[in-house]
């Protein structure tokens, strides 16, 4: 994925995947960046998953129930603000 080149390395990397093992809760910190990739309909593919955890990303679940992409984004952020 091109975007992951214009990363940078400092704060909190996650990328929403409903197979993540990650909640939100333990892993952010206040006053800390983020960087929030949220996938396209259908999901990012494992390859996508792979390319994006070696670079440092956490996979995070929002939960048991599968968003829909413009949903779960709006959702991520509010978590995000609610926690950082």
């Amino acid at each position: 994925m091109e975007s992951l080149a214009t990363i940078q390395p400092d704060g909190q990397h996650l990328m929403l995947d409903p197979d993540g093992t990650a909640g939100f809760g333990n892993l952010l910190t206040a006053l800390q960046e983020i960087t929030l990739f949220t996938g396209p309909e259908g999901g990012f593919t494992q390859e996508e998953c792979a390319e994006a955890q070696a670079a440092g990303f956490r996979l995070v679940s929002l939960g048991p129930r599968i968003l829909r992409t413009e949903t779960a984004s709006v959702v991520a952020l509010g978590i995000v603000q609610n926690i950082a």
